[in-house]
């Protein structure tokens, strides 16, 4: 029986690429095409895993950029809470009273609930409207109200924020639980933002990555080790980053224990530092490994 006829780079063993899943074809791509094109598709799922919706998103975006315009103290909504305060509040009511007095008919009033529970996005900042229709939200929803109620009392109310937390500062005047540096604060000419605060944006993915909700975490964390093993990898190496990538995420959760209605929290940075270290132990691994093997496949 005669020998089939094979092109100088085919083996009779091997498939030709046309047969391999798409995902594997990808691998044997050159780099300068390979890296961008999986980080695109880690983008796509990480869009989509934190908003859902992308018109929540747009308007997130847009909201964030100009905080200021999120007080009301026009909204209609808020007729029957000031009324409320109104009556309960003395005539020489001082300034600390009336903050003390807001901030507690705002708990009362709008219960403490995270936003992928209300809204079924990551982070969402509401309108006085939407939140009072909700009936719930958490710290930028709560600031945003008590913010609107304190300038309608002729208050000069503004938001800040360190990142992880909403409040609300009435010049040296804090209320709805102050965080720690200011890393953005309203203006009425937009959002500033405080450069020299941005070293905490680790410590503020770690906060985020305590309170998330644990399944999006992991659809998250099962694209990162599709899009960077390499199929021919020896199943040892493949097991190793699977597990370094979970004992990070576990360790990142464990850095922050939030308080029932967002009262405090406990911070753990041994854990949060830890858990990104073991995240970034399990990319290397599962990186570097690959490669090599890609490498040895070609010689």
């Amino acid at each position: 029986m005669r020998r089939p006829i094979l092109a100088d780079d085919q083996s009779i063993d091997a498939p030709a690429d046309a047969a391999l899943p798409w995902w594997s074809r990808l691998n044997e791509v050159r780099a300068a095409v390979r890296i961008p094109v999986k980080l695109g598709l880690f983008i796509v799922v990480l869009v989509a895993v934190l908003f859902p919706s992308p018109r929540l998103l747009i308007r997130q975006v847009h909201r964030l950029a100009h905080l200021d315009r999120m007080i009301e103290p026009d909204a209609p909504g808020l007729d029957a809470l000031i009324r409320q305060l109104q009556a309960d509040l003395p005539a020489d009511a001082t300034r600390r009273q009336i903050q003390r007095r807001v901030q507690a008919l705002v708990r009362k009033t709008i219960p403490y609930d995270w936003d992928w529970n209300t809204w079924g996005v990551a982070d969402y900042i509401p309108t006085v409207a939407e939140l009072l229709d909700k009936g719930r939200e958490d710290c930028d929803g709560r600031a945003v109200l008590a913010a609107s109620l304190l300038r309608r009392l002729g208050q000069p109310a503004s938001l800040a924020t360190d990142l992880r937390h909403v409040w609300v500062a009435v010049g040296k005047d804090e209320l709805m639980g102050p965080g720690g540096a200011k890393s953005a604060v309203s203006t009425p000419t937009g959002t500033r933002v405080r450069w020299r605060t941005l070293h905490n944006v680790p410590r503020t993915l770690a906060f985020g990555a305590a309170v998330f909700p644990l399944i999006r975490e992991l659809i998250l964390l099962a694209t990162a080790f599709v899009l960077l093993m390499y199929p021919k990898t020896p199943l040892r190496w493949l097991i190793g980053g699977a597990v370094l990538l979970a004992v990070g995420l576990a360790f990142l959760r464990l850095g922050v224990d939030v308080q029932p209605d967002f009262r405090g929290f406990t911070e753990r940075l041994w854990a949060s530092w830890a858990g990104l270290l073991f995240l970034l132990a399990g990319v290397t691994c599962l990186w570097r490994t690959g490669r090599r093997v890609r490498m040895q496949d070609r010689t």
